[in-house]
């Protein structure tokens, strides 16, 4: 009987050990928008070359604050032509290192169709950012 209930604690506090450190392990992020200032692109590019698209900007004051990716929009109210980055971060709720975080990565991108394209920030609407055009 005394070794049923000293098993039984036992049991008891493996479990709570092992939730106790795997929620020690769980990083957590906070998702949000980066604004972007600048971006380097080709002038021309061929229909069926990749070619990268350089972001430039301020992620945030430490380096909790990460790049995680950009998505490409196009709005259905403006013109067809018209190609809207949003680049995303994401913040470490956890303790990090100090210092500003800037945005200066890559993204490898391909057009399917001709055209001459111009690029926005999406929190910049009005903003011109650069111009593309894609060739045969």
């Amino acid at each position: 009987m005394y070794f049923k209930k000293l098993k039984t604690a036992a049991q008891l506090m493996i479990v709570v050990c092992v939730i106790a450190f795997a929620s020690c392990k769980k990083t957590e992020y906070l998702y949000f928008s980066i604004i972007i200032d600048k971006i380097s692109i080709p002038d021309t590019v061929h229909i069926s070359d990749s070619f990268n698209v350089h972001l430039y900007g301020y992620i945030g004051p430490t380096k909790c604050y990460v790049f995680e990716g950009a998505n490409f929009l196009t709005i259905d109210t403006r013109a067809q032509n018209e190609i809207f980055i949003e680049a995303i971060g994401k913040q470490n709720t956890k303790d990090c290192g100090g210092g500003d975080s800037i945005l200066d990565d890559e993204i490898v991108v391909w057009f399917k169709e001709l055209g001459e394209f111009i690029f926005y920030d999406i929190n910049k609407q009005d903003v011109e950012l650069g111009r593309i055009v894609v060739i045969p």
